[in-house]
């Protein structure tokens, strides 16, 4: 074997190794994304008038956890509609009192005052 030859073996042997790579597929598999159109609050005044709520272009509920009961969960399910509960946390006003270490900070690591409001 002459020196050319030498010095090229290894890079002729990776090459051959590599070369199949090519032609594996690099097309991206498509990730399907889902879409959520949903009501907030109940949608029981929408059942009463015995709407589907897909009819709507609606796949969606968002009710506050204490809404929740039997009907509400059977009729979403039979019309293939996703369920979101909101669960309050935090809630009370004394909790923070006896619970020091709950309390809300900012960015500084300072207590924050508590809101005034609440928005689910």
């Amino acid at each position: 074997m002459n020196s050319t030859i030498k010095f090229c073996f290894p890079y002729i042997l990776l090459y051959t190794a590599l070369c199949p790579l090519l032609f594996i597929s690099c097309e991206q598999k498509s990730t399907e994304t889902a879409e959520i159109r949903g009501v907030y609050g109940n949608p029981k005044p929408f059942w009463d008038k015995e709407l589907n709520l897909n009819d709507l272009g609606v796949n969606a509920i968002f009710v506050h956890s204490g809404s929740i009961n039997h009907e509400m969960v059977n009729r979403a399910r039979s019309e293939g509609l996703l369920l979101f509960a909101e669960f309050a946390t935090l809630n009370g006003k004394n909790y923070v009192e006896t619970h020091p270490e709950a309390w809300a900070i900012n960015e500084k690591g300072e207590k924050v005052q508590a809101a005034s409001w609440f928005m689910g």
